[in-house]
């Protein structure tokens, strides 16, 4: 029996039985809430539901006896919570997270608004910060937890736990001349020779001479012309669409509503592959916001619990 089951049951009885109504008000899904209240009730070894088919159709009688200390449970969990905080000289729960911009935007506001839904009076302090920063931000105890991008090889001097490995797309105006005739395949990956014959717009790590970017051209003896690098993965794609050059950025930030005038492109693999990282304190110490946070973003115990003791 955890917590979260036990938040999960009281959910799908407020929603009046619909697991889809309380999946949304949680934040997760339909088979995850059916599999934790499953898992539940083989922890209590009785069923909490009578069930109609698929559908819930109403609670049994230990299930009613059960809501209300389940409800005292959920509640005394949130007040114990603040508490602490207070006891600690804090006003309501805080959590305090670095994020890379990207992250920020597109990876970060579903698990928040979640986990807003699930703790109350919760303060969200969001620093935008660099790896460096972040890792440095860690080790002071800044912050409670990180999530950045590198390339292959896991941030040094840091708990890094790998969420998600992607590869770097091209964008570009649909009149742009990579993109051909009628004919082309759009499909197509763009080489590094292809790139390099014109202006770039790309994230501000680029411009460094070390940096994954800059290495992966000059082994192919070429030498990109970076006309803009900034942070902000809406910057660039206003630049690209006003012909500043060619976008190259993480596929998250072009995957969902773009305009008609631009076209994303892969590229070839001569750029090397990118991890979204998930970067913990030292000792790998998580309050139980941060420790719930994991959770949406994904992240199993048993990692945590793994990379802490190879850590």
């Amino acid at each position: 029996m955890t917590l979260r089951q036990l938040q999960y049951f009281v959910a799908v009885v407020d929603a009046g039985l619909n697991i889809t109504l309380a999946a949304e008000k949680v934040h997760s899904t339909q088979p995850g809430i059916s599999k934790q209240l499953k898992q539940l009730e083989g922890a209590f070894g009785f069923a909490l539901f009578h069930r109609r088919g698929k559908s819930l159709d109403a609670l049994t009688e230990p299930g009613r006896r059960l809501l209300e200390r389940a409800r005292q449970v959920v509640d005394g969990a949130q007040a114990l919570r603040k508490l602490a905080r207070s006891a600690a000289g804090e006003s309501g729960n805080r959590l305090t997270i670095a994020a890379s911009p990207s992250a920020a935007r597109y990876l970060l506001p579903r698990p928040l608004a979640a986990l807003e839904q699930q703790v109350r009076d919760l303060a969200i302090e969001l620093q935008i910060l660099d790896t460096t920063e972040a890792v440095e931000a860690l080790r002071r105890g800044g912050i409670d937890l990180a999530i950045s991008s590198t390339t292959v090889d896991a941030p040094p001097e840091a708990l890094a736990l790998p969420l998600e490995r992607w590869r770097r797309v091209a964008l570009l105006p649909t009149s742009h001349p990579l993109n051909g005739d009628n004919g082309e395949r759009r499909d197509r990956p763009l080489s590094l020779a292809e790139l390099a014959r014109y202006p770039i717009v790309t994230y501000r790590s680029a411009q460094q001479p070390s940096s994954s970017f800059q290495r992966a051209f000059a082994a192919h003896n070429l030498q990109p012309r970076v006309a803009l690098a900034a942070a902000d993965t809406e910057l660039i794609k206003t630049y690209v669409r006003n012909g500043l050059g060619v976008g190259i950025l993480a596929p998250i930030a072009v995957s969902t509503d773009l305009e008609e005038d631009l076209l994303v492109r892969p590229i070839e693999a001569g750029l090397p592959a990118c991890v979204t990282w998930l970067l913990l304190p030292p000792g790998g110490r998580l309050g139980p916001e941060a420790q719930q946070l994991t959770e949406l973003l994904g992240v199993k115990q048993a990692q945590l619990e793994e990379l802490m003791r190879l850590g």
